[in-house]
């Protein structure tokens, strides 16, 4: 007889559980909160209004940056290949095989249509650094000069200025003797 008691009052609170829990969630407000300049905005997602025609818009639009998203990363890939190819063949002190991945990432990036200079630039950086070890003055500062006329952070553009006046002070010393 307990037994039964027992199990009489345990589905009681279930079924009493249950009725709660769904009137919270009809109390619930569906909101999106977003959050700019650290000032929380809220909207009540139940009255947002947004018409069909805008859905297949935005869907369109998501699909097309999808798009363009693989077409990076498809380019991405094909410039890291070139970029670790020459890495390898750095650390295996073959600098001329590595002078010519690097060549190969920074022509490729350069004509890539989804690509830009801040994907490409350490290739740059790291062929003015084979260039001036094989005292290649010329071929130096032409890679400088190239990078200098993309658009390039702020630091980067110093520090390649830098090297600019630095090779162009080898090639005239290299030029009077």
């Amino acid at each position: 007889m307990q037994t039964v008691i027992i199990i009489a009052v345990i589905i009681i609170i279930c079924i009493i559980y249950i009725i709660v829990s769904r009137r919270k969630n009809k109390k619930r407000k569906h909101t999106l909160d977003i959050y700019v300049n650290d000032k929380k905005h809220e909207f009540d997602v139940d009255e947002i209004n947004v018409s069909e025609e805008y859905l297949e818009e935005l869907d369109r639009k998501t699909e097309a940056l999808a798009k363009e998203n693989k077409e990076w990363a498809r380019q991405f890939a094909t410039l890291m290949s070139y970029q670790s190819n020459g890495i390898r063949l750095e650390k295996e002190k073959n600098t001329d095989g590595a002078i010519i991945e690097y060549e190969k990432a920074l022509a490729y990036g350069k004509t890539a249509t989804k690509l830009h200079i801040y994907n490409y630039i350490y290739n740059a950086e790291r062929l003015v650094i084979l260039y001036r070890k094989q005292k290649e003055y010329e071929k130096e500062r032409e890679i400088i000069e190239q990078v200098l006329q993309s658009d390039i952070p702020p630091k980067n553009k110093a520090e390649f200025e830098k090297r600019l006046i630095r090779t162009n002070q080898l090639i005239n010393k290299k030029n009077e003797r």
